[in-house]
């Protein structure tokens, strides 16, 4: 694990613990994974941790994010 890796688990450790909600966390680059990271439970009340096949309801969210990208390229 690079230094910035290690800074980058830190602080998502720091506001993610064990046994709450979580997230999951990708970094890429040219096609090429730098940064794999899952934290937290998908499953509060199953004790079910993030792994690499979890699924998250996301309704809408990237909507949001699609049309200020959009904007910011525009």
């Amino acid at each position: 694990m690079n230094d910035w890796e290690a800074d980058l688990d830190n602080i998502v450790n720091k506001y993610v613990k064990d046994m709450e909600p979580g997230l999951s966390l990708l970094i890429g680059k040219n096609n090429r994974i730098l940064f794999e990271g899952y934290y937290g439970l998908a499953e509060v009340e199953k004790r079910k941790p993030i792994n690499k096949d979890s699924k998250f309801l996301i309704a809408s969210l990237t909507k949001q994010f699609t049309c200020a990208s959009l904007l910011i390229l525009e």
